[in-house]
């Protein structure tokens, strides 16, 4: 899952410019913005298992 991890550096300054834009909510990446979309699509269940594959 975290083979192209995003780096730590990038992900600061997206969300600090987030802040001082005053969004609430700052996905960073494509794929993460991806999951969080697609996690209303499907059921809870499904979206249960996908999310113990994806730490375990």
């Amino acid at each position: 899952m975290f083979r192209h991890a995003a780096n730590a550096a990038k992900v600061a300054r997206d969300g600090y410019e987030a802040m001082c834009a005053g969004k609430i909510v700052c996905l960073q990446g494509a794929f993460t913005k991806a999951m969080a979309f697609g996690s209303r699509l499907v059921p809870r269940s499904v979206a249960r298992r996908v999310a113990m594959r994806m730490n375990c």
